[in-house]
C-alpha cells in the first residue's frame, strides 16, 4: 500500500487487508435525478441535511420513506410552510415501541427517545419483539399471522393515535401488490422487504403537519410543480432527496476478480469473505440487518477475520459453494427488495456467525434467571462473549446484570398472542425434521409452514438437538 503524505511517498505491505467503508458510503441519487429534470427549485441530497430551521417558510419534498427520511421529514414539517413525503411503493413500518403502540396509541414517539428520564423496560423495545430466541421460534406462517393481527388491531386507532392506524394502513397496501410473487409475501408479512423502523413520520402524517404521497413516478413537471402518476400534484420549492448511499467494489474489484453484478455483498461468505481471497480479505460492515444493528454484526465478522487472518480459523473447504447458495436462498426471502444485496436476517446470521467461530451460547437451563433472558431478552452481542472462543463472561454478565427482570421486563399482549405460535412451530418441526429441506427454500412453500424462522437463512441450518433448544 502506497500512501503520500505532506509530499512524501510510503509504500508498506500486509499480509491481510479489512475493508471496512461499509455497504453505504456514497450519497446515491439514482433515477430521481432525470426525473427532476426540468424542476426549477431547489435538489439537494439528505447527506447536506444539517438544520431544519434552514427550511422555514419554503415548501419541501422530501423522497423517500427509510428511517432518514422519516426523522427528517419530521423535523423539517416543524419549520417548513409545507412537508411531504413521497414514496413510489408502500413501505411497511414499524414503531419503535411496539407495546406502547398497542396499549398507549396516542405516545408520542420523539418524546420517549429524547427525555432522558424516561425508563422504558427493555419488553418495549422493537428488538424484543423480532431478536429474541422466543420471537424467531415461530415458522414463518406464524410469525407472520401475529403480525398481521396486531395491525388489524392498530387499525382501530382514533385522533392522534391514527398514526398506528396508518402503520397498518401501509403494511395492508404494501402486501395488496406482491408484483406476481403470489402469497409469499402475505405469509412473511414484514419479512420479505424492508421495513421502515420509525413511527415518527407516521404520527405527523397522522396529525395533519406531514403530506404523503405514493406514486410509481413523476409523470410531469411544470416549474416547481409536481404530478405523480395517478394525478396527486405538489408545489414545492425544494426537493430534499432522502435516497440512500451506495458502495462500490470498482476500485478493487479487478484485481480480486470479481464480478460486482452479479450478487454484490452477497457473492462474500457471510457478505465479508470474497471466494479465493477470505484466507486475506474481509469485508466489515456489508451485513445490514433487516433487524438489529450493522455495528453488531460487523463485530462477528472481526472477530471471524481475527482468527482467519492468524491461522486459528478455517474458512469451509467449500466455502465458495455455501456462498452461491446462501445468496440464493436470500434472493428469494427478500423478494420486494430486490436491490438490498446486503440486508441479513439479524438473529439467523449472528447465530450463523457464531456457529463457525465457536463462540456460539449455551442454554443455560440450571440457572433460571439467566435462561429467562437467554429465551425473552433481544439477541445482544453480549450473548457470544458468555461462552467458547474469546469468552469474557466478567463482562457479558455486568451487561446482562444490567437489566434485572424486575424492571426490565413485563409480560405483553404480543407474548401471550405468540406462545401459541412458538409451541405449535416446535411441535411441527420436531415431526417433520426428517422431510424438511435443512439449506434451500422448496418452490411450494412447505419451509414457510416447517422451518421456524430463525433457522432458513444464511446457512444456520436446523440441527437435530436444535429441535429441544429454547
Amino acid at each position: 500500500m502506497t500512501t503520500v503524505k505532506d509530499g512524501t511517498k510510503t509504500t508498506e505491505q500486509f499480509e491481510c487487508l479489512m475493508i471496512t467503508t461499509g455497504a453505504n458510503s456514497r450519497p446515491k441519487m439514482g433515477p430521481i435525478s432525470a426525473a427532476l429534470e426540468g424542476f426549477e427549485g431547489e435538489v439537494i441530497h439528505s447527506s447536506d441535511f444539517q438544520n431544519p430551521k434552514v427550511f422555514k417558510g419554503k415548501r419541501v419534498l422530501i423522497v423517500g420513506q427509510g428511517e432518514s427520511a422519516a426523522d427528517i421529514a419530521t423535523d423539517i414539517s416543524k419549520h417548513a410552510t409545507e412537508a411531504t413525503v413521497w414514496g413510489r411503493k408502500y413501505l411497511p413500518t414499524a414503531p419503535r415501541y411496539p407495546d406502547m403502540a398497542l396499549l398507549d396509541p396516542n405516545h408520542d414517539e420523539e418524546k420517549v427517545i429524547n427525555e432522558a428520564s424516561t425508563r422504558v423496560p427493555v419488553s418495549d423495545f422493537l428488538e424484543s419483539f423480532n431478536t429474541n430466541r422466543f420471537s424467531v421460534g415461530p415458522n414463518i406462517v406464524g410469525y407472520g399471522a401475529l403480525r398481521q393481527f396486531m395491525w388489524r388491531v392498530m387499525q382501530n386507532g382514533k385522533g392522534p393515535a391514527t398514526g398506528n392506524r396508518y402503520i397498518a394502513e401501509l403494511a395492508t397496501h404494501c402486501l395488496k401488490g406482491t408484483n406476481g410473487h403470489g402469497r409469499q409475501p402475505f405469509w412473511q408479512a414484514d419479512l420479505s422487504q424492508w421495513v421502515t423502523k420509525n413511527g415518527r413520520a407516521l404520527g405527523a402524517i397522522a396529525r395533519g403537519e406531514l403530506g404523503h404521497i405514493v406514486a410509481p413516478k413523476i409523470e410531469k413537471i411544470d416549474g416547481r410543480t409536481i404530478t405523480f402518476a395517478g394525478g396527486e400534484s405538489a408545489t414545492v420549492d425544494v426537493v430534499l432527496c432522502c435516497t440512500g448511499y451506495g458502495g462500490s467494489f470498482d476500485w478493487i474489484a479487478n484485481d480480486i476478480g470479481y464480478d460486482c453484478n452479479k450478487n454484490c455483498v452477497r457473492g462474500f461468505y457471510k457478505h465479508a469473505f470474497p471466494p479465493g481471497w477470505g484466507h486475506c480479505l474481509a469485508f466489515a460492515g456489508y451485513a445490514r440487518p433487516h433487524q438489529g444493528g450493522i455495528p453488531q454484526c460487523a463485530e462477528m465478522v472481526a472477530r471471524a477475520a481475527a482468527r482467519v487472518f492468524s491461522g486459528r480459523l478455517a474458512l469451509p473447504k467449500d466455502y465458495a459453494a455455501r456462498t452461491e447458495v446462501e445468496a440464493a436462498v436470500e434472493n428469494q426471502f427478500y423478494i420486494r427488495s430486490p436491490g438490498l444485496k446486503a440486508v441479513v436476517d439479524y438473529p439467523s446470521y449472528m447465530d450463523s456467525m457464531a456457529r463457525w467461530i465457536g463462540c456460539e451460547t449455551r442454554v443455560p437451563w440450571f440457572r433460571p434467571i439467566l435462561f429467562f433472558k437467554y429465551l425473552m431478552y433481544p439477541l445482544w452481542p453480549c450473548w457470544f462473549r458468555l461462552d467458547g472462543v474469546g469468552a469474557n463472561r466478567a463482562a457479558a454478565m455486568a451487561v446482562l446484570d444490567k437489566f434485572p427482570i424486575s424492571k426490565a421486563f413485563k409480560i405483553t399482549p404480543y407474548h401471550i398472542f405468540a406462545m401459541p405460535q412458538y409451541v405449535t412451530s416446535k411441535l411441527l418441526a420436531i415431526v417433520t425434521y426428517p422431510f424438511t429441506p435443512k439449506v434451500s427454500l422448496d418452490r411450494v412453500g412447505l419451509w414457510m409452514w416447517v422451518r421456524p424462522k430463525h433457522y432458513v437463512l444464511h446457512g444456520n441450518s436446523m440441527r437435530f438437538f436444535d429441535l429441544f433448544r429454547p
